[in-house]
C-alpha cells in the first residue's frame, strides 16, 4: 500500500525548469508564496495600514499579499518549464483531485459573482491558493523541498516561541486586531499567525504531525523538546477546542501502544534513551508556564467563554429563520446580514458549514464539500495513514469557527504543511523501483514506538 501511495507521487519527474533566471526567480517565489501566509497575518497588515479585513480602500487591498504571490509564481514556474500543458498533465497525474476540485471552485465563483452577486475575494483567498501551492510544491526536487520543509519548521518553531513570549512579558508582535478594532483585553498570544484560535490550531496541527513521526529527519531526541515546546504554546494561544482535540487524540494513541506493549510488543530502547534525555527539558518548560500563571489563564477560558455559547445558539436561530428554499439557493445577503445585526452576531457565524449554507446555498456549498473531501483524499495519499488524524484535526476544529466560509489562508497554510513536513520529499527523483524499496522499509512496523514513524 505505501509503495503505491509513493509510486504515486513519483510518477511524473519534476519539470524542467530554465536554468537561468526566470527559472531561479521561480523557485524563489515559489518559496515566498509558501512562507507567505505564516508569516504575513491580517493583523500585521492592518498594522501597516492595509485594509485587508477593514472597511474601504481599493478592491486590489482585499486580497491576502500570499493569493498574490501565489498567482505569481504558477505564472513565473509555467514560463520556467517551457510547457505549461506538460505541467498541468503532470499534476494532475500526482493529485487527481484537482480534475474535480478545479472546476467546482469555477463553478463557485461562477455563482458567487452571477447569483449570489457578491465579492470574489473570500472565495479566491480561501480556495485557489491551496490547489495552487499543492501543484508547485508536488513538483520540486527533493533538495528543494527538504529546505522548504526546513524553512516551515523554523518558522512554526519561532511562532511557538513568540506565542508563549508574548503571554509572559505581556507585549505582542503585532496588536491583536479584528475588523479594525484593537482587543487590549484579551491575553492570548498572536504571534506570526495573527489571531489566536488561527495559531492554536496549526500549533495542534503541528503537534500531531511531530508526534506521529512526520519529516524522519528530526532525530527522537529533538522531536520530544519540539513537542513539548508546541504544547505550551498550544496553552499560550487558548484554542479550547484545539487543545482538547489535539490531547484526546495523543492520549487515545498513547494508551494503544502502551495495550500493545502489555499484550507483548516491544519498545524501541531507542525512544526511552531518548525521552530519558528529553523529558527533564520538557518538565522544566511546563514548570516555568505553571509559575507564570499560564495555566490559570487557560482555566479562565473554559470557565468564561466570552459569550461563544450564545452566539452558537444565535447562529442557529439565524439558520432557522429562512425558508428551505432560501437556504437551498442561498438566502440574500443583506438579508442575512441584518439578522445578524439583530441576533447580535455581527461579527462572523462560527461555524463554517452553516457560513457556506447562508451565504452560498446548501446546494453548492455541498458540491464544494465534496470537493474538499477529493482534495483531502490527496492529501492523506501522499501523507500516509497517519496524516488521516491531521485532516480529522483540522476539519473538526475549523468547524467550530467561520474559519473556510470567511476570507481566510487557513485552507493554503494546511497543504502547505501536509505537502512539506507531512509528506516525503523527493516527488520524482527516484525510480520506482527504488521508492518501492524504501516503502518496503518504512512499512516495518516489528518495533513499537512512542513516536511512530508515519508512512512517508
Amino acid at each position: 500500500m505505501r509503495a503505491t501511495v509513493e509510486t504515486d507521487w513519483r510518477r511524473a519527474e519534476p519539470s524542467r525548469l530554465d536554468g537561468g533566471r526566470v527559472g531561479t526567480l521561480a523557485i524563489v517565489l515559489v518559496f515566498v508564496a509558501a512562507l507567505t501566509p505564516f508569516l504575513v497575518s491580517s493583523m500585521l497588515l492592518s498594522e501597516f495600514n492595509i485594509p485587508y479585513d477593514t472597511a474601504g480602500g481599493s478592491p486590489l487591498s482585499k486580497i491576502h499579499p500570499a493569493t498574490y504571490l501565489t498567482i505569481l509564481a504558477l505564472a513565473v514556474y509555467l514560463v520556467a518549464t517551457g510547457h505549461p500543458m506538460q505541467f498541468a498533465r503532470k499534476s494532475a497525474e500526482r493529485f487527481p483531485s484537482l480534475i474535480v476540485f478545479v472546476p467546482i471552485l469555477a463553478l463557485l465563483f461562477t455563482w458567487t459573482v452571477f447569483v449570489q452577486k457578491t465579492p470574489i475575494t473570500n472565495r479566491l483567498d480561501t480556495f485557489v491558493p491551496p490547489a495552487i501551492m499543492l501543484a508547485l510544491i508536488g513538483d520540486l526536487s527533493e533538495k528543494r523541498h527538504r529546505l522548504l520543509t526546513t524553512l516551515l519548521h523554523i518558522v512554526l518553531t519561532a511562532n511557538a516561541v513568540i506565542g508563549i513570549g508574548e503571554v509572559a512579558t505581556g507585549l505582542r508582535l503585532t496588536p491583536f486586531a479584528i475588523g479594525g478594532q484593537v482587543i487590549d483585553w484579551d491575553w492570548r498570544a498572536t504571534a506570526l499567525l495573527g489571531h489566536p484560535l488561527d495559531n492554536a490550531l496549526f500549533t495542534g496541527l503541528y503537534l500531531l504531525t511531530l508526534y506521529f513521526g512526520a519529516d524522519r529527519a528530526i532525530p527522537n531526541w529533538l522531536r520530544l523538546p519540539m513537542i513539548g515546546l508546541q504544547l505550551v504554546a498550544l496553552v499560550s494561544f487558548g484554542g479550547r477546542t484545539a487543545l482538547i482535540a489535539a490531547l484526546a487524540i495523543i492520549l487515545a494513541s498513547l494508551a494503544w501502544r502502551f495495550a500493545r506493549v502489555l499484550a507483548g510488543a516491544r519498545f524501541d530502547a531507542r525512544i526511552a534513551a531518548a525521552i530519558v534525555v528529553a523529558l527533564p527539558i520538557v518538565i522544566a518548560g511546563f514548570i516555568a508556564a505553571f509559575e507564570s500563571g499560564l495555566f490559570d489563564r487557560l482555566m479562565e477560558r473554559f470557565t468564561n467563554d466570552d459569550g461563544s455559547a450564545a452566539t452558537r445558539v444565535a447562529m442557529l436561530r439565524i439558520l432557522a429563520s429562512f425558508s428551505l428554499h432560501d437556504l437551498l439557493l442561498g438566502p440574500d445577503q443583506e438579508v442575512l446580514t441584518e439578522q445578524m445585526w439583530l441576533e447580535g452576531s455581527y461579527i462572523a457565524i462560527e461555524s463554517f458549514v452553516i457560513g457556506f449554507f447562508v451565504q452560498s446555498g446548501i446546494l453548492i456549498s455541498l458540491i464544494l464539500f465534496a470537493g474538499l473531501a477529493a482534495f483531502s483524499a490527496d492529501l492523506w495519499r501522499i501523507g500516509g495513514r497517519y496524516a488521516l488524524w491531521q485532516i480529522l484535526y483540522f476539519y473538526f476544529v475549523a468547524a467550530g469557527s467561520a474559519s473556510l466560509s470567511e476570507k481566510t489562508q487557513m485552507l493554503a497554510q494546511f497543504v502547505i504543511l501536509i505537502a512539506t513536513i507531512e509528506a516525503r520529499p523527493g516527488l520524482g527523483d527516484a525510480p520506482a523501483a527504488a521508492s518501492d524499496s524504501a516503502a518496503g522499509r518504512l512499512d516495518k512496523e516489528t518495533d513499537l514506538t512512542v513516536l511512530p514513524h508515519t508512512a512517508p
